[in-house]
Order: structure tokens, then sequence, then C-alpha cells
């Protein structure tokens, strides 16, 4: 894939994050979720998750903010053009905080999310789109969020904190109430339960998979 080893904080997408890889690792292990389905991910980065996602879906939508990008997308579906099924990708301009539900196709079933907790107003731009696909589109029944959790340690206080994941899991709650029918999973990712396809990255217990269904 074309990736970067390192950026700023800004241009992150352009990574290849953990995250990500887990979230491929899944879908190899689980194809039967996917197959034939119609899938929506946000924050897709360089694309790899709607790479591997499109061997399998009917419709694969494939979404960043960043318009060079989605460039980047573009020429790893090339690249990769013996692996993924190019026909069935569409490539979107998406950006969460001018979110417009016109912008998302009513029949998507299934969203993606990998590696995108790292910023607050981001989690809560996150949320309002879960929270008004929800209410808006009836064919959603999936949504798979991984995380990398980043710790930090405060001199100050002596103490261990992950800020983004606590502010996650603050609006993870929140959904929750908002949508009590739904059930909240956090998934096993031991290696008997999620293989390990993809053996470039280290699956550690700070690697987390969320299923909302």
């Amino acid at each position: 894939t074309v990736h970067r080893n390192e950026t700023n904080v800004s241009e992150c997408g352009y990574q290849l994050w953990n995250g990500a890889l887990l979230l491929c690792d899944y879908i190899l292990t689980n194809k039967w979720r996917f197959s034939n389905k119609t899938i929506f991910e946000l924050g897709a980065g360089i694309g790899l998750c709607s790479l591997i996602a499109s061997r399998l879906a009917s419709k694969m939508i494939c979404t960043d903010h960043d318009t060079d990008l989605l460039d980047v997308v573009r020429q790893n579906i090339e690249l990769n053009d013996a692996v993924c099924r190019k026909e069935c990708i569409e490539i979107q301009n998406f950006d969460w905080k001018q979110f417009n539900s016109n912008e998302i196709n009513d029949r998507i079933e299934i969203i993606l999310a990998a590696d995108v907790i790292y910023d607050d107003d981001i989690t809560d731009a996150l949320f309002n789109v879960l929270r008004k696909c929800f209410q808006e589109k009836f064919k959603l029944h999936s949504i798979y969020i991984t995380v990398e959790k980043r710790i930090n340690f405060y001199l100050d206080t002596l103490s261990v904190r992950c800020p983004a994941y606590e502010y996650f899991l603050e609006k993870l709650h929140d959904f929750q109430q908002d949508f009590p029918v739904l059930i909240f999973e956090k998934m096993n990712t031991d290696f008997n339960s999620i293989k390990q396809c993809t053996k470039i990255y280290e699956r550690t217990n700070e690697l987390i998979l969320w299923h909302i269904y």
C-alpha cells in the first residue's frame, strides 16, 4: 500500500494503523458477516479496510474528508487490483463535522471505523453521524469500531490514563442511553477468536474492537 510511516496529527490518515489491521483480521475471520452487504467506512485513511471488505461486499463505500488522501485510496485500489473488487468500491468525500444524512446511501447495512478515536471533537462528530444513521437509515444493523488506547503518564498525579479512549467510553455510554435496544459488545480479540491473517502488527491488550448491533 501507499502510506507513510510517520506523520503529524493533521495527516495521521496517511499512516497504516494497527486498528485497521485488527479490523481487517476480523473481516477475514468473519467473512459471512460482510458477504453481500452494503458497507460504509468512516475515516478510511489509506483505504485498507475498504479494500479487504470489498472482496465480500455487494457495495463498499470508502470515505474520508481529505481529498488528497482519497487519491491515495485510488492508488491503493489500482495497486491491489488482484486483491480487491474495485468495481464495487465507491469513493466519497465525507466530512463528519458538516454531516448531512442525505450524503449517505440509505441502503448501508454496516459501518466501519478503524482507529479514528484520538481527538474529542472528532469523537463527538463520529457519534453525531452514528446517531443520525440509526435514526434515519433503517437498513443499518452493525457498527464496528476499533480503537488503540494511547496511554499517557501524568507526573502531577503519577497516574496512567488514556484520555481519548475514556472520552470515547463516555460518548459510547450516552449513545447506549439513546438507543437502549442496541447491543454494545466489546469483542474478544485473542487469536482463537480473530485469526491474525496480517502478521505485520502486534496485537496488544490496548487494541480494542467494539461491535454495536
